[in-house]
This record gives structure tokens, C-alpha cells and sequence, in this order.
């Protein structure tokens, strides 16, 4: 951690958040009502009930959310107030996703263990991934912020070209993700039901 603190404070510092905000997701739900809970188990239960009865009707909808959460993210990085925004929304998205594991864990009775999994490894995927574009995100609005009050001289065409090349990768590559979270999985999941 030292190494990376010296070498990248920025990325440092994303670990950093991204570690506290694991930590309060798996502290919150001993504070959530149980009536919270009942209704977060009833998706729990919802979904492993479209996979027994192959329903895609979801696909649409999930490549629409994850698109628009990696455009969004990719847009606020243009701008220089975008930093806070960029954080709120992905660690949003980290603590829903640490929120969900936790309750299949706590309703391992009502859920296939082999499931589990299925369920949680696209989602983390996908933060994975969204995880670069964040990082991209928040260093390119730190150039934009060096140059125009710094005045400091920094290749912003080069540095746009790049931040566009990944964003657009970045982009591609949730969507195969999105089609795998809601097609392949639940084809897969069929068979351990």
C-alpha cells in the first residue's frame, strides 16, 4: 500500500473509500428494519423464480441501467464538479451490491447456495470494470481542473483521445456483461435449481 500511496495517491485513495464503503455495507444491515429485509428477501426470492421460469424479460432494462450508469460516469469525467458526483454514484452501487450479498448470505435457506455466485459475480464484475472508468474519470477531470486554474500544460487532446478510447471499450465490454448477467446466467442457473 505504501508503493501504491507514493506512486498513485489517486488510486490510493480510491482503494481507500472503496474498502470503508465494503465495511459499512456489511455493518448496515444489523440497522435495516425487518420489514427492509422481508422485501429484499421477496426480490431474492423473485429473482431465483425467474430463473426457474426462464423469464428474460430483464435483459432490455439491465443494459439500459448499466449503459447509462458507464455514460454517466463517463460524461461527469469531462467535467470538473463531476469528482463528487463520480464517487457518490459508483460507491452507491459498491454498497447496494455488498447489501445484496450479505442478504443472500442471511437467507441461505430460501436461496440455491449454488446460486449465490451466479447472482453477485456479474454485479461485481461489472463494478470491476466500471472501477477503471472511474479511476480514468476522476484523473482526467483532475487534468481538466490542473489546466484551467493551475495553468498547467497538459496534452489535453492526446488525453481526450485516450479518455474516449476507454470509454468506449469500457462500454462494450458492459454490455457483454449485461447480456451475460441476465441471458447466460440464468440459462446456467437452471441447472443447479
Amino acid at each position: 500500500m505504501k508503493n501504491i500511496w507514493k506512486t498513485n495517491k489517486l488510486l490510493a485513495i480510491l482503494i481507500i473509500i472503496i474498502g470503508l464503503t465494503q465495511l459499512i455495507g456489511i455493518l448496515i444491515p444489523i440497522l435495516i428494519p425487518n420489514n427492509t429485509k422481508e422485501e429484499i428477501t421477496n426480490n431474492i426470492i423473485i429473482w431465483q423464480d425467474n430463473i426457474k421460469n426462464q423469464s428474460n424479460n430483464n435483459l432490455k432494462n439491465t443494459i439500459l441501467k448499466n449503459e447509462s450508469f458507464i455514460i454517466t460516469i463517463w460524461l461527469l469525467g469531462i467535467s470538473i464538479i463531476g469528482i463528487p458526483i463520480i464517487l457518490l454514484i459508483y460507491l452507491s452501487k459498491l454498497l447496494v451490491c455488498v447489501l445484496e450479498l450479505i442478504f443472500l448470505i442471511i437467507n441461505i435457506k430460501k436461496v440455491s447456495l449454488i446460486l449465490i455466485p451466479f447472482y453477485i459475480l456479474p454485479k461485481i464484475m461489472i463494478l470491476l470494470v466500471s472501477f477503471i472508468l472511474i479511476y480514468q474519470s476522476l484523473n482526467f477531470s483532475l487534468l481538466l481542473t490542473k489546466q484551467l486554474f493551475l495553468k498547467r500544460n497538459i496534452p489535453i487532446k492526446e488525453e481526450t483521445k485516450k479518455y474516449l478510447k476507454i470509454g468506449l471499450i469500457i462500454t462494450i465490454i458492459i454490455l457483454l456483461l449485461s447480456i451475460i448477467e441476465e441471458y447466460l446466467i440464468s440459462k446456467i442457473g437452471i441447472f443447479f435449481l
